[in-house]
This record gives structure tokens, sequence and C-alpha cells, in this order.
């Protein structure tokens, strides 16, 4: 009993605490409300207003989402290229998988079985009938694994593709295709490693899954200035050397 009135007693002094401190809150504003002249009142509001539009006019939201967009887009096409280079690393796997069934990897499995623990002499040289169904087996474990793998690949690629070409068509619009923005992803394609990668591989993919390369050929080949060989750079060679030279010509 005595316990509950201490708890009584502790709930209504923290009640009455915040009670106290939010009407002292309440009144302070209300204070310096009324001992502010018309015309700093009047300036301020004014102020409010201009930062009120500022932020959230029409075209600024739109810029901002337009920068949203092209991040979201460029994260997507790096994801192509580097998904692209992976997949086309399987291209030939059934081959590979082949060669190594029949020549690498079991290669050391030994033919025939070791004495048991029971020592029968009849186990020395007993053929090893087990022999062909490990490797089988193991060649039927390997080969899901690479498939299980493939199919991952294929929906990350599936997934960027569709995010870049729904981009593309229907959200990027002029502002977005900035000088700066167009420069970034041309300088991507002629500095990135991985992208020197996915060319090396391109054909691969292309032989294997020829609409996913076609896809991401589309992408790419938007931004690759026209008239220009394959093996030549993208942007100017000297602008890449005021860059990595921090500005230095």
């Amino acid at each position: 009993m005595k316990k509950n009135n201490v708890m009584t007693i502790m709930v209504y002094i923290i009640s009455l605490t915040v009670l106290v401190s939010a009407n002292s809150f309440g009144q302070s504003l209300f204070k310096a409300y009324t001992e502010t002249s018309q015309q700093d009142l009047a300036q301020e509001t004014q102020q409010m207003s201009e930062q009120i539009i500022k932020k959230f006019n029409p075209q600024s939201m739109a810029s901002t989402q337009q920068k949203i967009y092209f991040y979201e887009y460029f994260s997507n096409l790096k994801k192509l290229v580097l998904y692209g280079t992976k997949l086309a690393t399987y291209a030939e796997y059934e081959q590979d998988l082949a060669f190594a069934k029949k020549n690498e990897v079991f290669k050391g499995l030994p033919e025939k079985h070791a004495a048991g623990k029971t020592g029968n002499p009849s186990d020395f040289n007993r053929t090893d009938f087990n022999r062909t169904g490990f490797v089988n087996e193991k060649y039927k474990m390997m080969q899901t694994n690479i498939k299980d793998e493939i199919d991952t690949y294929k929906d990350l690629i599936q997934s960027s593709l569709d995010s870049c070409e729904h981009l593309s068509l229907y959200d990027l619009n002029p502002s977005s295709m900035t000088a700066k923005n167009t420069d970034r992803i041309q300088y991507y394609f002629q500095t990135s490693e991985s992208y020197k990668a996915y060319l090396e591989k391109q054909d691969k993919l292309a032989a294997a899954w020829p609409l996913l390369a076609q896809r991401i050929k589309k992408q790419t080949d938007m931004w690759q200035e026209k008239g220009l060989e394959p093996e030549d750079p993208v942007i100017d060679r000297s602008i890449t050397k005021a860059i990595s030279n921090d500005g230095a010509v």
C-alpha cells in the first residue's frame, strides 16, 4: 500500500513537471511573439516564405528528381557492365566442365579400393565401381551450382536493364543529360577496368545470351561519341590527363 502511494506521488510530480515545462516554453514563445515589432514579424514571415518557396518550388523539386534519376541510371549501367562480365565467364561452362570431368578435376581419384578395416584381401583388388558414380555425382552437383550462378546473374542483369530502359525512355530529360553528367559516363567508359574487362568478354556473352548482350550494348552505345572506332578513346586524352593531374594541363 505504501509502495503504491509512493509510485502515485512520483507519477504526479513527473506529470506536473512536464506540464510546467511545456507551459513555460509556450509562454516564452508567446512573450517573444508579443514583444517583437510588427515590422520584424513581417520580415521574418517574408524570409520563411522565401525559403519555403525556394525549397519546394516545382522547378527545384524537378531538378532534384532528375539528379536522382541520373544517379539511379548510372548505378544500374555500371551494374550491367559488372554482371555482364560475370555472366560471360560461364558462356562455355558446358565444354569447360566436360573437359574438367574427363581430364583434370577427378584425375587423381584411385582406381581401386584399399583394404578395409577388416583386412579382407579381396578388398585390395576390387574394381572401384563407385568411382564412376562419384565422378558423375560431382559433375551433376557442379553443373547445378553453375546453373544457379548463371540464373542469379541473369536476374541481376534483367533488373538493371529494366531500370535503365525505363529511365532512359520515360524519366531522363535534357536537364539530366547535362554536359557534366554525359562526361562522367563517358569518362567511366574510357577509364573503367570493369568496362575494359566487359569488352574483352562481350563476344562470348553475345554468343551465349544474344538478347541480353544486345540490350546491354544498346545502353552503352547511347553514350559513345559518334564517329569513333571501338578502340578510340571516348573522350579526349588531354581531358583525362588534366583530370589525373588535378587540373594541370
